[in-house]
C-alpha cells in the first residue's frame, strides 16, 4: 500500500515551502489525483506540478505523462521539470510530429512512441490528422498549463481547445490544471474547468449551480495573504554581477539596520535601492532553490519601496 503522506524533503533541487507541500498532499489524497492549481501569479505552480509528478512517479502512477503548455513556454517548462526534478519530457511540435510519422508505420500511434511528452495545445489543435491517435492513447497524468485557455468561454462546444482538453480528461487517470486566472467572472467558466477534473462534481448542464464545498477537493487557490507566513527569505542574490540582498522588510535584518540608522524601513531602503531595472521574478530565479512567489514587480530605483513593501520584501545594496 502506498504511503499516505508525500516525502517532499529532498524531492528536487528546491527548498519546498509549506503551501507547496500542501498542494502535493491535496493531490495524493485522491485515488485519482485531479486538481486545479490556481494560486496567484508567481507562487511556483510549475514547482508544485513537478513535486506532484515526482511523488506520483515514486508511487508508480506517472509512467505516461502528457504536458500541454503555450508554445512560448515549452522550453522553460521542460527545463524546469528536468533541472529541478529530473522529469524527462520529449518536446514535440508539428514539424517533429511530422518527422516522427515519416519514420514509423502509418498505423503506429506517434503518441505511444514516447512515454513523457510536452507539446503545445495549439499544435494538437492544428494537427487534425492526429486526433484519432489521441482517442486511442491513455495517459497516467495530463498537465495543462495556463488552463484558462481551455475553459471554453460562454459556448464551450464551439471551442476546439475545450473539446480537446475534455477528450484528454477522459483518457487520463490523473489531471493537473494550472492557472492564475481561473475565473472570468462567470460561474460556468470556472465550472467548466472543474468539470474536466470531475464531471459529476457539478450537477446540471450549465455548470452554474454549485457551492464551494462541492468543488473544494478539486482546486487550490492561495493569495499572498494566505502564504505570507511561509515566505521568510533573507539571502544574497546576484543581478548583473552585483551582490545584493533580498530580505523581509519586517525581518530582523532590516529592523536592526533601520533602528541603528534612526530611519524608517522605507527611508533606509530608498538609499540602497537597485538602480538597474529588473523584476523580483528574475531575482528569485537567480536565487535558484527558492522558486518564485510574487508577481513580476518592477524595481526601477524610484518606486522600489512603494512596490515591494506590498510583498513584504525588498532588494537592497549592502554598503
Amino acid at each position: 500500500m502506498a504511503e499516505p503522506n508525500p516525502h517532499v524533503e529532498g524531492m528536487g533541487a528546491i527548498t519546498p515551502m509549506a503551501y507547496q507541500k500542501e498542494a502535493v498532499q491535496r493531490a495524493i489524497m485522491q485515488l485519482r489525483p485531479r486538481l486545479l492549481l490556481a494560486d496567484a501569479v508567481g507562487f511556483g505552480k510549475t514547482i508544485e506540478v513537478g513535486m506532484i509528478l515526482s511523488e506520483l512517479m515514486k508511487r508508480g502512477q506517472a509512467d505516461r505523462i502528457l504536458v500541454l503548455a503555450k508554445k512560448s513556454l515549452l522550453a522553460q517548462f521542460q527545463a524546469e521539470l528536468w533541472n529541478r526534478f529530473a522529469v524527462p519530457l520529449v518536446r514535440l511540435d508539428s514539424t517533429g510530429l511530422a518527422k516522427l510519422q515519416l519514420n514509423i508505420p502509418a498505423s503506429k500511434n506517434p503518441f505511444e512512441m514516447y512515454h513523457r511528452i510536452i507539446i503545445s495545445i495549439d499544435t494538437l489543435k492544428d494537427i487534425v490528422r492526429c486526433s484519432h491517435f489521441l482517442e486511442d492513447t491513455r495517459w497516467d497524468v495530463v498537465v495543462i498549463d495556463e488552463a484558462h485557455n481551455v475553459a471554453g468561454g460562454s459556448n464551450p462546444e464551439k471551442h476546439l481547445s475545450y473539446r480537446l482538453a475534455r477528450r484528454l480528461a477522459w483518457r487520463t487517470n490523473s489531471m493537473l490544471l494550472t492557472t492564475a486566472t481561473p475565473h472570468n467572472g462567470k460561474r460556468e467558466t470556472f465550472g467548466q474547468l472543474i468539470s474536466l477534473l470531475a464531471p459529476s462534481a457539478i450537477p446540471g448542464p450549465k455548470l452554474r449551480e454549485y457551492e464551494a464545498s462541492d468543488i473544494k477537493p478539486f482546486f487550490l487557490m492561495r493569495f499572498k495573504e494566505d502564504v505570507r507566513a511561509d515566505i521568510n527569505l533573507d539571502l544574497n542574490v546576484w543581478v548583473r554581477g552585483e551582490k545584493l540582498r533580498l530580505a523581509r522588510i519586517d525581518g530582523p535584518e532590516v529592523r536592526g539596520k533601520t533602528r541603528a540608522a534612526g530611519l524608517s524601513a522605507r527611508d533606509w531602503l530608498r538609499a540602497r535601492i537597485l538602480v538597474q531595472a529588473v523584476t523580483l521574478h528574475t531575482v528569485q530565479d537567480k536565487a535558484g532553490k527558492y522558486g518564485r512567489y510574487s508577481a513580476e514587480i518592477l524595481v526601477d530605483g524610484s518606486n522600489v519601496n512603494d512596490e515591494l513593501v506590498e510583498t513584504g520584501h525588498a532588494v537592497y545594496r549592502e554598503y
